[in-house]
């Protein structure tokens, strides 16, 4: 558990001898449960999704298609954009860095950057609640519940809660794998938390004026 309370030290003993393994492990039990958040709304959602385009013209036999694209890309998302921004925020990190003279290869850096998935990992409880109040209102009110205030803002408020415990640990990930003093680590880190920050405060300030 010393990656929780203690992650300096532990990403400073692993940086050197740590395989894919468990960086892999952990982006895929993250997309996993991403995907089961996405499972659990994906019925409703392309129901919702279907009964609006027919309202707006649309056939019957044409939003069926939209439906079940809907259905299907809401439970695969998650998962497939795990690996993905796994890559992008280590290539963030790894070349932010580089502008402080970073040493270290990038993989080093890729595998370390999993383990900023784990507070998505620990919030899945909370997460998969939302999910759960998200169909009640899909059942109820059809796509406008996607609009609705607290679920939206509260969403948002829980991400944003994550993006800044996972900013812990970008900066002692960047720190250990690119060798780094601290205030250079926690400005690489302060660049990749501002960019993942700002379509969620955007949406956050949206909902605000709805």
């Amino acid at each position: 558990m010393e990656f929780l309370f203690n992650p300096d030290k532990y990403f400073g003993e692993i940086k050197d001898k740590i395989s894919y393994k468990v960086p892999l492990l952990i982006v895929t039990i993250s997309g996993v449960l991403g995907s089961v958040n996405g499972y659990v709304v994906a019925k409703p959602m392309a129901k919702a999704v279907a009964d609006m385009m027919v309202e707006y013209g649309t056939t019957e036999e044409q939003a069926q298609m939209i439906a079940t694209f809907t259905q299907v890309s809401t439970i695969l998302a998650p998962f497939i954009m795990a690996f993905i921004l796994w890559f992008v925020m280590a290539i963030i990190l790894h070349a932010v860095s580089a502008l402080f003279n970073g040493k270290g290869e990038f993989s080093k850096t890729l595998k370390l950057s999993a383990f900023g998935y784990i507070p998505n990992i620990v919030f899945f409880p909370l997460n998969l609640y939302l999910s759960f109040e998200t169909v009640k209102l899909l059942n109820a009110y059809g796509f406008a519940a996607l609009n609705n205030f607290e679920l939206k803002s509260t969403s948002i408020s829980l991400g944003i809660v994550v993006m800044l415990w996972q900013f812990i640990y970008w900066v002692f990930i960047v720190k250990n794998a690119r060798e780094l003093e601290i205030r250079k680590a926690v400005i690489t880190a302060l660049v990749l938390l501002i960019l993942l920050l700002i379509p969620s405060i955007y949406s956050l300030v949206s909902t605000l004026h709805f």
